[in-house]
């Protein structure tokens, strides 16, 4: 019984950490789309020029036979003990 809570207090503290990380995550996207847009003008513009148009790499291996346009497949595993199941094929 002790074991148990003990068990479900880890459980809940881990959620807790997860979404703490996950906020501050958030934070960091807003701010740094937020100074792209002051430097460029339009991030999405931006990030797009960066890294789809001026890759010298582009994945062209990785395209999803997919017929719509700009879909990409997967090409990691998560990890196991993020909570997710593995990517389907």
């Amino acid at each position: 019984m002790l074991q148990d809570q003990l068990t479900q207090l880890e459980n809940q503290a881990n959620s807790i950490a997860r979404i703490e990380a996950l906020q501050m995550s958030i934070t960091n996207l807003k701010s740094g789309w937020k100074t792209i847009e002051k430097t460029a003008g339009d991030a999405r513009a931006e990030l797009k020029k960066v890294f789809i148009a001026g890759n010298p790499n582009p994945p062209t291996s990785a395209r999803s036979s997919s017929s719509r346009k700009g879909e990409w497949l997967l090409l990691f595993e998560p990890r196991k003990d993020a909570g997710r199941s593995r990517p389907r094929p």
